[in-house]
């Protein structure tokens, strides 16, 4: 993304690039942001160290190794025994 050569608009843009400290392609020397700042991490809302903030998954996902079955938003024997009848265990 940019500017045609020639495009007058790009002299209000001299030196541009991305001013986010905290992004992995930051520019100190930027003057003006060009809105392509890239910030890594876990971009899957299901693994539990989602980053609402990364725009690049970086393969770091981690996901609950057992699940929420009921949805209460705590994984607790209630979970297990949901899991356990889905399976068709008997005890």
């Amino acid at each position: 993304v940019g500017f045609a050569d020639g495009d007058p608009a790009a002299e209000c843009y001299v030196n541009e690039g991305c001013t986010y400290a905290g992004a992995i392609n930051y520019d100190a020397e930027a003057e003006s942001d060009a809105g392509f700042c890239v910030f890594p991490g876990c971009t899957d809302a299901a693994a539990i160290n989602f980053n609402s903030v990364a725009n690049v998954n970086d393969g770091t996902c981690k996901y609950s190794p057992c699940p929420d079955f009921n949805g209460d938003g705590a994984i607790y024997a209630g979970d297990l025994l949901d899991f356990l009848t889905s399976w068709g265990a008997i005890y």
